[in-house]
């Protein structure tokens, strides 16, 4: 959403992934551990669709959060209780293992 804004171009389309995992967790073999694979995806649904194959491909499990409307949820800002607290929910929860880096 950010940078939707900067560019202001409405034909462009947007997703936003992998926001959590580093670049050096990306594996020919897939992910580092595999007993962590998801990785959450966000964005049109034009751009979503080929995010999906691609986290698919490379070993991960996707999981869609939604629309560019949430995109304020997983973009930038600050790491907080809240946003800690709630990944951890959904994993006890829901049982998500997000791929974090261990």
């Amino acid at each position: 959403l950010i940078h939707k804004e900067k560019l202001n171009d409405p034909t462009v389309k947007w997703a936003g992934a992998y926001k959590h995992v580093l670049w050096t967790l990306i594996l020919p073999s897939g992910p580092k551990n595999p007993s962590r694979p998801d990785i959450e995806v966000f964005g049109d649904p034009e751009a979503v669709e080929p995010v999906v194959e691609l986290i698919y491909r490379h070993g991960w499990r996707p999981i869609v959060r939604g629309g560019l409307d949430v995109a304020p949820d997983y973009e930038g800002g600050r790491v907080s209780f809240s946003k800690i607290f709630g990944n951890l929910k959904r994993e006890i929860g829901e049982k998500e293992k997000l791929s974090v880096g261990w």
